[in-house]
């Protein structure tokens, strides 16, 4: 498909000049479904053998965030391959859980109707809902390149120049600090589950939130292949809350400000 086309369904194509690349960003759904009533193309397939065109060397090249995908110069179009899109890429995994849901690192699902020689391209990009490992969660924005942060959380309890040794990540996405939740979880006695298709945190009754401290600030950071932020309702202490949250390494992680708001922890 012709790369200037993901414009139509809710994504960003910039042309970078001084590099000769094309990289393409998710940005959010059309405000309406893309018609194909004055598509440019109309009419050209008449049979399966026409050739609409030649490809050409090229020095340009098309990217999905920061990931290289293999593309082709026809008529001036840079194309790209879907089947490629919708792949799983090797050593791509590091943060990745999109595989779960049934979808690519890059964040599509391809699904071919061979009866009716068609081909539906579906892609994780802002506005979808998605059946998430933890209920399902509305897409809200995405990351292609993680930060670590590594540091302890405080036990309020204990002296001030007491630490609980667990080494934790936080993973900053867009404009929002994640962190991971599974060692705060069981130092603190904290339960979740999944009922109904819905995240259910349970704190203990003698519950006092802890304070992330930061001990490592590192430049250390790995480009990933798209990993969506999730809006996702969930019963926190029987109370229906939404939260944000991201999905990695196996791991639950959920925004900072929401994990302030539900009492999870204070302020660094």
């Amino acid at each position: 498909m012709k790369a200037t086309d993901m414009r139509r369904y809710g994504f960003e194509v910039e042309w970078d000049e001084e590099n000769r690349t094309v990289v393409i960003r998710c940005l959010s759904l059309p405000k309406e479904q893309p018609s194909l009533s004055n598509y440019e193309f109309e009419g050209m397939y008449k049979n399966s053998n026409d050739i609409l065109g030649e490809t050409v060397t090229t020095d340009i090249d098309v990217y999905f965030g920061t990931h290289r995908v293999t593309s082709y110069n026809t008529g001036g179009n840079m194309m790209i391959c879907v089947e490629e899109m919708a792949e799983t890429i090797e050593g791509e995994h590091y943060f990745n859980e999109n595989a779960k849901m049934g979808y690519s690192d890059l964040g599509f699902k391809m699904v071919y109707d061979d009866e009716q020689r068609r081909l539906d391209l579906y892609s994780m990009r802002q506005g979808v809902s998605v059946n998430t490992l933890y209920g399902v969660g509305k897409i809200i924005g995405s990351s292609s390149r993680m930060w670590e942060f590594y540091g302890y959380y405080r036990n309020r309890n204990i002296s001030d120049d007491e630490y609980i040794n667990y080494s934790e990540k936080d993973i900053v996405g867009d404009s929002y600090v994640f962190y991971s939740c599974d060692e705060l979880f069981k130092y603190a006695g904290i339960s979740y589950t999944i009922q109904d298709g819905k995240l259910c945190i349970t704190f203990p009754d003698n519950y006092v939130p802890v304070k992330p401290e930061r001990w490592s600030a590192t430049n250390h950071s790995k480009d990933t292949s798209f990993t969506p932020i999730y809006e996702v309702n969930a019963n926190i202490n029987s109370v229906n809350r939404t939260i944000k949250i991201m999905i990695m390494s196996d791991k639950l992680y959920i925004a900072d400000n929401d994990m302030i708001d539900i009492g999870l922890i204070i302020s660094s």
